[in-house]
């Protein structure tokens, strides 16, 4: 269990959790995304995708160019 969830808390938690949420905003605000290859989910136990659904960023200020490619990010 991350972070702990008895009597000890962890106190890093909730900074963790406002990391990811500005993290998140800037993601969104200043990038677009597209999937590098088609994927499919399932969801037992839980959502998954076999091939840990692969995406290519793009930054939506900047143009890609042949020497700057998009980054591929495969989780």
């Amino acid at each position: 269990m991350p972070f702990g969830g008895g009597p000890r808390l962890c106190a890093g938690s909730e900074l963790a959790k406002l990391e990811m949420a500005v993290f998140i905003h800037h993601l969104v605000l200043n990038f677009s995304w597209e999937l590098a290859e088609k994927d499919e989910a399932f969801a037992f136990p839980f959502v998954d995708f076999p091939k840990g659904l692969p995406i290519r960023v793009f930054s939506r200020h900047h143009q890609a160019t042949a020497v700057e490619p998009p980054i591929i990010i495969n989780t």
